[in-house]
């Protein structure tokens, strides 16, 4: 079974962000791919994980960030 989707308030509680933050990085297209079904906004784990991959930072400058 596959992992279930995260909500907006979901992802914005686990990043400690606002549902507001969210809606303008869709806008402007960034932030993890998303789903919509319906009127609602999914966002696959896979998805919010390899964001957060693809955005960690090392210390000492290494990684995406830097």
């Amino acid at each position: 079974m596959t992992e279930p989707m995260m909500t907006q308030r979901n992802l914005a509680t686990r990043w400690q962000l606002t549902i507001r933050t969210l809606e303008r990085w869709r806008a402007d297209g960034c932030g993890p791919a998303w789903v919509q079904i319906g009127g609602s906004i999914r966002y696959r784990t896979d998805d919010v994980l390899a964001w957060e991959e693809a955005h960690r930072t090392e210390p000492g400058g290494e990684g995406a960030g830097a």
